[in-house]
């Protein structure tokens, strides 16, 4: 978390005018530049105020008001007043240890008390795609720039995080969805503070789980309790599931118990057999070929590298979105969604955010990729739909003209059938019936 905080030294009854100057900053951080929150304080004696910004991880320049330089003529303005309000001002970019923000009390900084005032709040939700340890770099690459051009911009802002942040911050209320990338899941136990049991396991054997951390827990509190999404990739995919089995009896053997538990089933893989994946390599990397019946979308053609498939029942309230074209039944379901208390969780054993010019893959895959995009754009919007996600103007357009070439196709089928059944049918004029009446 960045914190950043401006105390400005007022001049004689300008508060107010100093007051609406802020508003206008704070809100264009918020809406427009990452900000998550801005507060205003005050301090009558010393005729002072604070101003207390937050934004997630990410490098802000130590700088309160980090206005590019496209930021509007009006907001540069309003930058220039409050530069001639203010005097003695400090400006602070790191985590400030000596602050005590409260919502709904008095704030202390440097033994001076300042009150409460007001506050603007991020009005979007939240996107926060995890990128810490475990985390493959084009993964989280792919999946920012797949969901900055599907989700509302309007109302939705794309983040990517850091462990620390997941762990240390309340975000859970402001979240839409967590985005678990590809990589490698068992990193992601320890980033997000789970502890395993001090013993030894045998090979062939689970480990067992003490505590699932903190940063679990608020994921978990973020879909079950406040009606958020998880969305998990790969990697992301098997951390999502009550049990994993990947290279079972194979050089890279893994049997984890879930952190998360959003279905109650296993993950196992990696789906196209063993002894082919290799970390940090293309050697056990291919294309897959999903289909859903689900979303009514076939040819679905995804990067794929060590991923899994779901052969258990992930209870009740799971369903397969998608399937593996190819694999028999029993170990073909790819993706799967599942209903988490108030919200969603999908998890795909797949790439579906790869594109044919993600950094790295093989010469083939990316051939293919390139053959047929419509379809796997098409399904990951509908993922994220499924997730109720705010899509964009043009995400949410692809869907409905889907939706309306079916409807026409399903009719064009229907109308074909009714006139071949009429076709096979002995139909008699209504006159040649007549005449045969008279003659008998």
């Amino acid at each position: 978390m960045f914190e950043s905080v401006l105390r400005v030294i007022l001049r004689p009854g300008m508060y107010g005018q100093y007051q609406h100057s802020w508003k206008t900053m704070a809100t264009h951080m918020t809406s427009n530049q990452g900000a998550f929150s801005s507060h205003l304080y005050y301090n009558s004696r010393q005729n002072s105020c604070m101003i207390h910004s937050r934004w997630p991880s990410q490098p802000m320049q130590q700088a309160s008001w980090p206005l590019s330089d496209d930021a509007p003529k009006a907001l540069k303005r309003t930058m220039g007043l409050m530069k001639s309000l203010s005097a003695g001002s400090v400006d602070t970019g790191t985590p400030i240890t000596v602050l005590n923000p409260c919502e709904k009390q008095d704030l202390l900084l440097s033994g001076s008390q300042f009150c409460h005032m007001s506050s603007v709040f991020a009005r979007k939700k939240n996107i926060l795609i995890y990128n810490d340890e475990g985390a493959g770099s084009r993964s989280v690459e792919e999946t920012y720039n797949r969901l900055v051009t599907t989700v509302d911009e309007a109302t939705t802002r794309v983040l990517v995080v850091n462990a620390d942040y997941v762990v240390a911050c309340d975000w859970q209320k402001d979240t839409a969805l967590f985005v678990m990338p590809g990589g490698r899941a068992r990193p992601y136990y320890t980033a997000l503070a789970a502890k395993w049991m001090e013993e030894e396991v045998p090979k062939g054997q689970q480990r067992r789980l003490q505590d699932i951390g903190v940063g679990n827990t608020k994921i978990k509190e973020m879909v079950e309790k406040h009606g958020g999404s998880y969305f998990g990739i790969c990697a992301g995919a098997y951390y999502g599931v009550a049990e994993t089995v990947f290279e079972s009896g194979g050089r890279h053997e893994i049997l984890d118990p879930g952190a998360l538990n959003f279905y109650e089933g296993v993950a196992q893989g990696p789906a196209y057999g063993l002894n082919r994946f290799e970390y940090n390599s293309e050697a056990g990397s291919q294309l897959a070929r999903l289909s859903s019946e689900k979303f009514a979308t076939a040819g679905i053609r995804s990067y794929f590298n060590g991923g899994c498939y779901f052969p258990s029942d992930g209870g009740t309230s799971s369903e397969v979105l998608a399937t593996y074209d190819g694999l028999e039944d029993g170990r073909n379901a790819a993706v799967v969604g599942v209903t988490c208390g108030k919200g969603r969780a999908v998890l795909s054993g797949a790439h579906i955010e790869y594109s044919a010019s993600a950094f790295g893959i093989t010469a083939a895959v990316r051939k293919e990729l390139l053959e047929s995009p419509q379809p796997r754009e098409l399904f990951f919007i509908k993922i994220l739909d499924y997730l109720g996600v705010s899509l964009s103007v043009a995400a949410s357009l692809k869907i409905a003209t889907q939706q309306i070439q079916r409807e026409a196709s399903l009719k064009a089928v229907e109308g074909a059938t009714f006139f071949n059944k009429a076709e096979q049918m002995e139909v008699v004029p209504e006159d040649a019936s007549t005449n045969q009446k008279k003659d008998m």
